[in-house]
């Protein structure tokens, strides 16, 4: 089979433009296009340069080496191409990106876990965050938003969310070590866990990541209706990666985005899972967050 294009679910806000990456059977390595966690390097960069036509050349790609930390890291232009063609070059123990800079690549990777893309096209913005639950647990969501505040850029009405593939509720299952951690930084916080944790079997409990993050979103004045929920499930969906399902041979989800310094060409016309992505967006990604939860625990 050749694949000429990797399968993803793309969006466009105005100057701004991202996209998740799906697993993509036939392709190498089923479309994985993480360095840290492959079986051979150069097959996940026969991938990243597949994604780089239809995005930005690998040149101007901006990626973390993530810990499942709360760190979160303003880049610019200066650190282009740090972690593109080796992972070692990554910016390194950081779980959360951010700039203004057009031309500039960031995003990160995750199997099962939450990656969220962040776009306001009036300042312009974008930021990029993973999200397990230990990251939820240490409310990265609000530490890039703290971030984006000290440096003078929060705008919440027209900051726009956009939710990756990850672990539905009822594939989510966790011990009460991770409800306690969970459930103490939303009493920090002042947030409601209310639908967010449901009962599993014996003392584990299904644990709603995509919800507790709205939560936060919700708590720091984004409008509902600019939160875009993710209804793939990875551990669920062929097109999905998922760690719980296939252990260390998973291979990764990249989402990724970035501010035009040029009017795109490919992106939005190039083959994909879903023929014409941007159009059928709301089939796979559901704007109404507490749809998207009543859904997930029915």
């Amino acid at each position: 089979m050749t694949v000429n294009h990797l399968n993803r679910l793309v969006f466009s806000d105005q100057i701004i433009h991202g996209c998740f990456t799906l697993r993509t059977p036939g392709a190498l390595e089923s479309g994985n296009l993480a360095l840290h966690v492959c079986l051979d390097p150069m097959d996940v960069m026969e991938n990243r340069k597949l994604l780089q036509k239809d995005t930005l050349s690998l040149d101007v790609w901006c990626l973390p080496w993530q810990k499942h930390t709360n760190r979160v890291v303003r880049v610019s232009k200066k650190e282009a191409g740090r972690g593109a063609y080796e992972a070692e070059s990554s910016i390194l123990e950081t779980d959360g990106l951010y700039t203004t800079d057009p031309g500039l690549l960031i995003g990160v990777f995750t199997a099962d876990c939450l990656g969220i893309l962040f776009s306001d096209p009036t300042i312009p913005l974008i930021g990029a965050v993973h999200s397990g639950w230990k990251g939820t647990a240490q409310a990265i969501t609000l530490k890039l938003i703290e971030a984006l505040k000290a440096d003078g850029l929060y705008h919440p009405q027209t900051l726009k969310v956009y939710f990756s593939p990850s672990l539905m509720v009822h594939s989510l299952e966790v011990g009460p070590e991770v409800v306690d951690q969970v459930c103490q930084m939303a009493d920090q916080n002042h947030l409601s866990l209310e639908g967010c944790i449901l009962p599993g079997q014996g003392n584990r409990s299904y644990l709603d990541n995509q919800l507790v993050n709205v939560r936060m979103l919700e708590s720091q004045g984004i409008r509902p209706e600019n939160i875009h929920l993710s209804n793939l499930d990875t551990k669920t969906s062929p097109y999905g990666f998922s760690y719980r399902r296939d252990g260390s041979k998973t291979g990764e989800h990249f989402s990724c985005i970035w501010i035009e310094d040029q009017k795109p060409h490919l992106f939005l016309t190039s083959d994909s899972l879903l023929g014409k992505p941007d159009s059928c967006w709301n089939c796979l990604l559901s704007a109404d967050p507490c749809k998207s939860s009543q859904d997930s625990q029915s």
